[in-house]
């Protein structure tokens, strides 16, 4: 689309996602935090910021572990969150760590293709 307006010489108002925003003028190599989620999926960081204060009964209660599972064209997959996550319980000791790598998954590793094609990284 920008690349359109730009050919057409048009002024329009875009307006671009925080984690987007962050990720082209900040450094791809740091993590995102839990903030930049809200652009992307409000519904998502609202409860990754719910977990924040689970209590331990809850979080056992979910079973929640090291893992996301995603469907990409209708191919449904699983995804370690970190090596062996599949047998790693989210708890309250780990669950800041858990929250981080879901929101880095998600903003950083699945987008990573697009980052490398608009970047010149192939």
């Amino acid at each position: 689309m920008i690349g359109k307006l730009i050919y057409e010489r048009q002024l329009h108002e875009v307006r671009f996602a925080e984690f987007f925003i962050a990720q082209l003028f900040e450094d791809r190599t740091k993590d995102v935090d839990l903030q930049h989620m809200k652009s992307f999926d409000p519904l998502i960081f609202k409860n990754l910021k719910a977990l924040q204060t689970t209590s331990e009964r809850e979080l056992d209660e979910l079973q929640l572990d090291f893992r996301v599972v995603t469907s990409d064209v209708g191919l449904v997959r699983t995804v370690n969150l970190k090596p062996n996550g599949s047998n790693q319980r989210v708890t309250v000791d780990n669950v800041h760590e858990y929250i981080r790598l879901y929101v880095n998954y998600y903003l950083k590793q699945r987008v990573s293709q697009f980052w490398n094609f608009f970047f010149g990284k192939r």
